[in-house]
């Protein structure tokens, strides 16, 4: 018992400023360490800077892409619609502008989530997407190539066979990464 209630601890406390750190689910975000109001939601196996606790809550930063016609959404990559961060139509983040291009901007901003649920690597959540995905979308057909479909054409894909599938609510988001960021036109 006292190994379990250690390991507990150590784990919550394994998170300081500075860290950088891959949500394992979807997470709610806030604008500030003490509301209620959750105005968008990270989206796992993105990458994200701890800045601070505070409370139940912690702030973090995230580095991505966004596009000038959509700044409500901090995208993985200009190339396709793969969302990192996505706050609320009526939510346009603070950001700051690292680099400017054409239609896209890398930009950082700052928000809050909630604690937990955090992997130091990404490589675990691909390992255990990939293997959902096989295990799962293999039972009615042939499996397709995680690169058969565009990162673009993966999420509507995935979603319309869904409900034939055992995927619980909290993997639908992990798996959809997973197979977007693999797809054929994310290849380097």
């Amino acid at each position: 018992m006292w190994k379990q209630v250690t390991g507990i601890v150590l784990t919550s406390c394994a998170l300081f400023a500075n860290d950088v750190v891959y949500s394992v689910k979807e997470k709610p975000v806030y604008l500030d360490a003490i509301s209620g109001k959750v105005v968008g939601k990270l989206l796992p196996t993105n990458a994200i800077e701890i800045l601070s606790q505070e409370g139940d809550r912690i702030k973090f930063k995230i580095t991505g892409y966004q596009n000038k016609n959509t700044p409500n959404v901090i995208y993985f990559t200009d190339k396709a619609r793969i969302f990192s961060l996505a706050f609320a139509k009526n939510i346009i983040p603070v950001t700051k502008i690292v680099e400017s291009k054409d239609q896209w901007n890398i930009v950082t901003t700052e928000a809050y989530t909630t604690q937990g649920d955090y992997e130091k690597s990404v490589e675990p959540m691909m390992e255990k997407a990939a293997k959902l995905y096989s295990d799962n979308c293999s039972m009615c057909h042939t499996l397709n190539a995680i690169d058969h479909f565009t990162a673009n054409q993966w999420p509507s894909t995935f979603r319309s066979m869904l409900d034939r599938t055992p995927i619980q609510k909290d993997d639908v988001w992990l798996v959809t990464q997973y197979l977007q960021k693999n797809a054929s036109d994310m290849k380097k």
